[in-house]
């Protein structure tokens, strides 16, 4: 009859005791892990960008500026079509094909076009204003949500958009579309940073504007 050695018997039972012992360290470790709980809060970016005070401030200076442009191209087109008014009635009283007349219609045309494009460029410039307050509105919401979230030890903040609606009417296509892009299904009003965003933000400004 073959028989197993003893230190055969010893080895497995030590190599199953140090696999017992690998195992319960590793539920050890995944509960120990597990049990951490991590800190999730819910910002609605739009809903703070717009109620910023500074946000206001900074569009009011853009509409003064815009109001400036509408009128200094208002000017030029008063005076463009004054100017067309006045050569046509020279015109009427000169022979036909004066090149006086002529050359002073074609002066209007360059002055009328050079308008449009003034105005298109005006435009753009509107916009690109437009565009710079919202880039640093949206950076002083997220240093405001990073302070909040420093402080009190929340992990994770992620935008709300909850607002946003599905489109009705709309096809499959847009309501699809508009599912697959919602982020956040739930939150509980508990987690929602937003008003608190808001309040220290714009203290923070006003703060700056009294220093």
């Amino acid at each position: 009859m073959k028989t197993v050695s003893t230190r055969s018997v010893v080895l497995v039972a030590s190599v199953a005791a140090l696999a017992g012992i690998a195992v319960s360290a590793a539920y050890s470790n995944a509960a120990r892990f597990a049990a951490v709980p991590t800190s999730v809060a819910v910002v609605d970016m739009q809903k703070a960008i717009n109620g910023l005070d500074e946000l206001k401030a900074r569009n009011d200076a853009n509409q003064k500026k815009a109001d400036a442009r509408v009128a200094e191209l208002t000017k030029i087109r008063d005076e463009i079509k004054k100017q067309g008014e006045d050569l046509e009635k020279s015109a009427q009283m000169a022979p036909a094909g004066n090149s006086d007349i002529i050359n002073k219609r074609a002066e209007l045309m360059v002055r009328a076009q050079t308008l449009d494009a003034q105005a298109n460029a005006y435009k753009q410039l509107t916009r690109l204003d437009a565009g710079d307050v919202l880039r640093d509105m949206h950076a002083k919401v997220l240093e405001g949500i990073e302070a909040i979230a420093k402080r009190e030890s929340i992990d994770i903040v992620i935008a709300d958009d909850r607002a946003l609606e599905l489109p009705n009417p709309g096809t499959d296509e847009d309501v699809g579309r508009a599912i697959n892009a919602r982020r956040l299904l739930f939150a509980t009003p508990t987690v929602d940073l937003t008003q608190r965003v808001l309040t220290q933000v714009n203290n923070d400004y006003n703060a700056g504007k009294k220093k």
